[in-house]
């Protein structure tokens, strides 16, 4: 009977490798780490670990590795009072300043975007908040929304933009009415799935990136989101990407934290509201 349980050095070998690299905490990646260890033949084990250990980003062992360690929750218009806050508040004053600026340029980053409803979600506003402004066409704006993500996985799955509209707890679980009319049904295999239209995905990039080592996708950003994401990091880890992240918004520009998140280093930001919805601003002149 070939026995599941790790030793305690190779355990906190890999543990270590997965804080390291993609910054996830020990706790939350061992049991992962323990039932990948179990799935692989005993005589096989010690060369798994060492081949893990010498894999460079890219290494399809370590691709493998990281995918079964990552964790993939979302849906539509998740934490529906953030969502409002920037519907209704956030995105119009930002609009309202950059057309009085004269520029009507706008790029927004949702980092750890999963399966990309996060990224559709800001899209969905974003057009709705324009079509309130004076320049009411989506086509009168350079807007770019651009969602990141470590699995190459879930990446492939939004950029399809292609999602199941089953009973429970599917991806439509919490979106409005207005913004059904922009998912066209479809069948796949005999199931009827709901794709994103190509309106909706025209402004939309998708990207593959690590947070712990890798640059913003772009500088000079108006807003970035990185929700219920780094709640599984180290804390070290969390503030290098947070640092990241300050220097890559351009002055005003905000981020939105997801509610359980923490801002460790609040210098350069103000709070964008006070009742823990957790919007950011970062402060003109801030030297980041």
């Amino acid at each position: 009977m070939i026995t599941s349980t790790i030793p305690a050095t190779m355990l906190r070998q890999l543990g270590d490798l997965a804080r390291d690299r993609i910054g996830l905490k020990p706790e939350l990646s061992a049991p992962r780490i323990e039932s990948l260890f179990g799935q692989t033949p005993e005589h096989a084990r010690f060369a798994w670990v060492s081949a893990l250990a010498a894999a460079r980003a890219g290494d399809p062992v370590w691709n493998a590795f990281v995918e079964a360690l990552l964790i993939h929750e979302t849906y539509f218009f998740r934490h529906p009072s953030q969502i409002r806050f920037l519907a209704e508040e956030v995105l119009p004053g930002m609009l309202a300043e950059l057309i009085l600026s004269g520029r009507r340029r706008l790029r927004i980053w949702c980092a750890g975007c999963a399966s990309g409803e996060e990224v559709y979600t800001v899209a969905l506003v974003l057009e709705s908040a324009i079509s309130r402004t004076a320049y009411p066409s989506l086509s009168s704006w350079d807007a770019v929304v651009i969602g990141t993500d470590l699995s190459e996985q879930v990446l492939e799955l939004a950029v399809e933009g292609c999602y199941p509209m089953s009973a429970g707890l599917n991806s439509f679980r919490d979106i409005p009415d207005f913004a059904r009319h922009h998912f066209v049904p479809v069948l796949d295999g005999g199931e009827t799935m709901w794709r994103a239209s190509a309106r909706l995905k025209q402004n939309i990039r998708f990207l593959r990136q690590n947070l712990v080592t890798d640059p913003a996708p772009m500088q000079d950003l108006d807003l970035i989101l990185c929700r219920n994401t780094l709640i599984y990091f180290e804390e070290p880890k969390s503030n290098l990407v947070l640092r990241r992240m300050k220097d890559a918004l351009r002055p005003s520009g905000v981020l939105m934290l997801g509610p359980a998140d923490v801002l460790n280093d609040t210098a350069g930001f103000s709070t964008v509201c006070g009742d823990r919805l957790a919007f950011w601003r970062k402060l003109p002149g801030d030297a980041a």
